[in-house]
């Protein structure tokens, strides 16, 4: 998932300075460019910070969980078990953490879809309303963060607006 973000974020910035030179020109396109930051909307959102919370404590009972297995597996050793016993204890600690871990995943995926959901929505409303032409996480500009805040558009708030709107409409419904 990150490739293609990646990916998309140079295209767009290898594009916009040619872009933004061919704007000078008559008849040539014109590009909006804005941006926002994930950080500041996330820490905005409160069901945000409840899934990291829960991821948080599900990867702390995972490390937990492996802790012991490796104090078992040093127990055993200690205590002159075979290899064969060992092993195979080994190996079915590791397929339970894996069982636990995928649990984990899809337990928290549809969460994590609701919120990219919600925060595309926002995003798209509050491009429309400002004309704007593409919309990127300032968080995730390696270079050009500079160029990019005086040319584009920072919506981090209004974004955070809607959601919060939203939000609201949604528990007085």
């Amino acid at each position: 998932m990150a490739l293609p973000f990646l990916t998309a974020l140079l295209l767009i910035f290898l594009t916009v300075p040619a872009l933004a030179q061919a704007s000078s020109k008559p008849g040539a396109l014109e590009i909006h460019p804005a941006y926002f930051s994930m950080m500041r909307v996330r820490a905005a959102m409160p069901e945000a910070a409840r899934l990291e919370q829960l991821k948080a404590s599900a990867q702390s009972q995972l490390r937990e969980d492996a802790r012991q297995s490796l104090e078992t597996i040093e127990r055993m050793a200690k205590e002159g078990r075979k290899e064969e016993e060992i092993s195979a204890f080994r190996q079915e600690a590791r397929a339970a953490l894996s069982v636990k871990q995928d649990a984990l995943f899809k337990a928290l995926e549809p969460q994590e879809k609701q919120l990219k959901i919600r925060l595309f929505a926002a995003v798209t409303s509050v491009a429309r309303t400002h004309q704007v032409d593409f919309v990127v996480d300032s968080e995730g500009v390696y270079r050009g963060t500079k160029k990019l805040a005086e040319v584009g558009l920072d919506l981090t708030d209004e974004i955070i607006s809607r959601l919060k709107e939203r939000a609201n409409a949604k528990s007085s419904d």
